[in-house]
């Protein structure tokens, strides 16, 4: 879906997504084979040889939430170096899962919450501070946190808590208003 959305609001973007599942990066690139300015790549982020600047990097879902802690630190790092003057990084996390914010939020193990025909996920949860830490040690900062509810599961009828991290990496950046977009990158990793 957030492919969909920017091909139909930045027609003349480039636009990367990153997904590191191989049979999702495979239907990205079959859905996506007609539009000249995606390219879908099947990698992990960050030892990804992704090159080049990007105005927006979008970080949907849980993918960042895979990660091991040490390596989220190495993720941040990498979208500052692909990150361009006056770009934006947008980072969306749940709050919760399943509905048990409390049990999950503070839990450093690894977690399994998904089982299906692309494998595991396992998720170590991260709370606003542990972030905002971690964004910090990465050279970039937190500039707005926009939360919001999915709209309810088919399967069980219950909305999930979630937030966008509006992120930038300099003082200009966290002072300009409008996003003037000509290279996006999606990491769906």
């Amino acid at each position: 879906r957030v492919h969909d959305w920017l091909c139909s609001n930045y027609k003349r973007s480039k636009i990367l997504g990153c997904e590191f599942a191989p049979k999702l990066a495979m239907n990205l690139k079959e859905k996506f084979r007609f539009k000249r300015n995606v390219s879908i790549v099947n990698s992990n982020f960050i030892k990804s040889d992704i090159s080049g600047t990007f105005g927006a990097i979008l970080w949907m879902w849980s993918g960042f939430l895979e990660l091991h802690p040490s390596d989220k630190l190495l993720a941040l790092k990498k979208v500052k170096t692909l990150l361009a003057s006056g770009g934006h990084f947008f980072l969306d996390l749940p709050l919760e899962i399943g509905g048990n914010h409390s049990t999950l939020m503070c839990d450093t193990y690894p977690f399994l919450i998904d089982r299906d025909e692309y494998g595991e996920l396992f998720i170590h949860m991260i709370d606003d501070n542990e972030l905002e830490t971690l964004v910090g040690k990465s050279g970039l900062k937190i500039i707005e946190r926009i939360r919001y509810k999915t709209a309810p599961s088919v399967d069980n009828n219950q909305s999930i808590k979630r937030i966008v991290y509006v992120i930038a990496s300099s003082k200009s950046d966290i002072e300009q208003t409008s996003l003037g977009i000509d290279n996006v990158a999606s990491v769906m990793n």
